[in-house]
């Protein structure tokens, strides 16, 4: 069983989990609770974060851009999944409270790109 959550300024701790525990601690200089705190205050920063066994096992980190044509857009710039949890849907469920956030506040466009590593 898993849960799924946009994280908010006062989340520093489920956010720092999130990037060292999914990203094998590869963040440099290493993130603190303090610099995301301030990264998620601004509102055009989103990162959701699924939760399984008392810990962080996924996270999407995406950002709302502004358009000249005043239309509003979000690049989805990563979303990782530890191993162990893959093929167990949770990827789909952060894309899908991706989605509904980015209907919540009108963005009708939400773009991607892919790696091949």
């Amino acid at each position: 069983m898993f849960s799924v959550q946009p994280l908010q300024p006062d989340d520093g701790h489920l956010t720092v989990e999130a990037v060292t525990r999914v990203k094998d601690g590869t963040a440099s200089p290493p993130v603190t609770e303090a610099y995301l705190a301030r990264f998620l205050v601004d509102n055009s920063h989103y990162l959701i974060v699924a939760t399984a066994d008392g810990g962080v096992v996924d996270f999407v980190l995406a950002y709302r851009l502004a358009r000249i044509d005043r239309d509003q857009a979000v690049y989805l710039h990563e979303i990782d999944v530890l191993p162990a949890y893959r093929r167990r849907g949770i990827g789909t469920a952060l894309m899908e409270e991706m989605l509904r956030l980015c209907r919540a506040e009108g963005i009708l466009k939400l773009w991607l790109g892919t790696s091949l590593r």
